[in-house]
């Protein structure tokens, strides 16, 4: 129950309209029925005598899911002004089951402005094409508002129950220009969107394989457990879910504009996946919990497969927000273009690569897990015993918020060096579950390398650790980022003589800048600014001795030892390790000095 005197967050797009608020969209909220506003989304609005603060949600909030406040609905002022408030029925029917992707926001606003356009040319205007599709523009949310209203006016779905012994016909409706199943039933029916998607007499249907987005059920597929599969190829923004047919009934529930929720017993699973999957698949299956112990309950799993050791990858890449946000598999000539999509949602994320070189394979994965979402880990180690940590490394404050006890890690599963599934679910709150055929070796243990520097944290900043040898380097690659900041190298990936090749930093294949050789004189020179907004980052690379005098600080590193880089969004610190010319090992964490121009040591230490 919502109450005063508490902040709240208002629902990141409009109720009636159901397009995203930009920050300068005029909103009024309804909380419990009482209207606020209008204010800009984007500044939120404060009520003092009331107490109510009211503030824009984000997509990957967790903050409302954990209070009774949660979301408050949020309304164009404009669409409001053009109906009434929103009955309950159908706010229920236009819910989102889950955020949908952006390029879904995408078609629905192109396919409105289509329609807006399509309607003012039957005016009888003399409006040219072009000024009616830019008239148009400015009137999306109003043209989906009337839209709306429109389809609840005309709604005919009902709730569904079928004999499966019988023929089955559907009725379908179109919303926003995509067809959902509006009704299923045993008798034939004549309109113009009806079909017969079973035939009685058949081999009886022992799987039913439903077709969701959403907003609710695209399409039906009777099959087996082991035939009959639907033939498709993953598409975006559609899920299957896999229901078994245990009794000769069907009964499918409607939220009065479309079907949406399977009735059946036992109770209809809560995972959904990319492509169908077969009820002996499901079986063969193993489900590991990936969230920490103080985790949102998640009520639905949206299961996306990732091949591991498929020849034809050439490395991975793992996303990391406050937990494991999604892991890709890289392929020559593959379109990169998911990096904008995951950094325009998690902006201060994380980019961990993992290059594989000939013959490498992924054969086993570790996970750790705490109290909260920065004591999660996951480590990928390979046939070659390469390994790689992702997430933080336990500071004394994760430490402590774990109650002193350090986060263990566990084996989740051992690979065969064949291709094999891994399936993780896909969220806006991270990745909560993972999935793979049962496979473990039981007689696996894991050594953690312990970072030879390690920068002193400053209030509640962490940072993400990587290491790489500078040891018979031959090329290195720099990635260059541009924040809403500013623009930093934010990590080197090295190849090596033997073909190998490992990295530093953050690390995203779309950004990386010009590849240089290395040559027998050549050294590692990076360029830092400090600045007091962002912390010490780096700006610019070379291999050669032309150093540029200016504000910025230059590092010069030989190629030799180690190479230790901790980073955290937007600024980094450097820490090598290298053999003195006694013999002994040299470790030192060097950062630029905000006050004078020359580096620090913050750790040296002679061995």
């Amino acid at each position: 129950m919502t109450g005063q005197g508490m902040l709240h967050c208002v629902s990141i797009r409009c109720r009636i309209c159901r397009f995203l608020f930009q920050p300068e969209d005029k909103v009024i909220a309804d909380l419990d029925g009482r209207l606020f506003g209008e204010f800009p989304f984007g500044s939120g609005h404060t009520d003092k005598d009331l107490g109510v603060l009211l503030r824009p949600c984000k997509p990957s909030c967790s903050w409302c899911g954990q209070h009774d406040s949660g979301r408050v609905l949020g309304y164009h002022a404009g669409c409001l002004a053009l109906t009434s408030l929103p009955s309950g029925a159908f706010l229920h029917a236009t819910e989102y089951s889950f955020e949908p992707d952006a390029s879904e926001e995408e078609r629905r606003q192109r396919w409105t402005i289509a329609l807006l356009a399509d309607r003012m040319s039957k005016m009888h205007l003399p409006v040219p094409t072009e000024l009616r599709f830019l008239i148009a523009q400015h009137l999306v949310p109003e043209c989906a508002t009337a839209a709306a209203q429109q389809a609840w006016h005309d709604r005919c779905s009902r709730d569904s129950d079928v004999h499966l012994s019988l023929d089955i016909w559907a009725e379908y409706a179109y919303i926003d220009g995509v067809r959902y199943v509006s009704y299923i039933s045993n008798q034939a029916v004549e309109t113009c969107t009806a079909r017969q998607i079973q035939v009685a007499g058949g081999r009886p249907a022992t799987a039913l394989y439903v077709l969701e987005d959403h907003l609710g059920i695209r399409e039906l597929v009777f099959g087996g457990e082991t035939e009959y599969r639907p033939t498709t190829r993953s598409e975006s923004g559609l899920w299957w879910r896999t229901v078994p047919l245990t009794s000769g009934r069907l009964k499918i529930k409607s939220d009065g504009l479309k079907l949406r929720h399977v009735i059946s017993t036992p109770a209809v699973s809560n995972r959904l996946w990319r492509l169908p999957m077969t009820l002996p698949e499901l079986r063969d299956l193993r489900f590991l919990t990936f969230s920490p112990d103080h985790a949102l309950k998640i009520n639905m799993f949206r299961m996306v497969p990732l091949t591991l050791n498929d020849p034809d990858v050439i490395g991975y890449s793992v996303c990391w927000g406050k937990t494991l946000m999604t892991l890709h598999a890289h392929r020559v000539g593959e379109d990169l273009s998911f990096y904008k999509d995951f950094s325009a949602a998690y902006p201060r994320a994380a980019w961990i690569h993992i290059p594989m070189s000939s013959g490498e394979r992924i054969s086993e994965i570790w996970g750790r897990r705490g109290k909260i979402h920065d004591h999660m880990g996951l480590l990928l180690r390979t046939n070659k015993a390469r390994q790689t940590a992702i997430g933080l490394p336990i500071s004394p404050r994760l430490l402590l918020q774990n109650g002193r006890i350090n986060p263990s890690w566990t084996q989740l599963c051992a690979l065969p060096e064949t291709p094999n599934r891994l399936f993780f679910s896909l969220s806006r709150l991270g990745v909560h579950l993972l999935s793979t055929k049962e496979m473990r070796n039981p007689n696996a243990t894991l050594s953690m390398p312990t970072p030879m520097s390690c920068p002193k944290t400053l209030g509640i900043l962490d940072y993400f650790y990587s290491a790489a040898s500078l040891e018979e380097v031959v090329e290195v690659t720099p990635c260059q980022v541009k924040l809403a900041t500013h623009s930093l190298i934010s990590g080197l990936i090295f190849q090596y003589a033997n073909g190998e090749r490992a990295c530093v930093g953050d690390i995203r294949l779309d950004s990386l800048g010009e590849t240089l050789l290395v040559q027998p004189e050549s050294r590692l020179h990076l360029a830092f600014k400090m600045d007091r907004s962002v912390g010490p980052h780096a700006i610019r690379f070379c291999l050669d001795s032309s150093l540029d005098e200016g504000s910025s600080e230059w590092l010069s590193l030989p190629l030799m030892g180690v190479l230790e880089w901790w980073f955290a969004y937007g600024h980094c610190k450097l820490g090598v390790t290298a053999e003195s010319r006694y013999g002994s090992t040299k470790h030192a964490l060097i950062c630029p000095s905000s006050s004078c121009k020359h580096f620090i040591i913050e750790q040296a230490i002679i061995r």
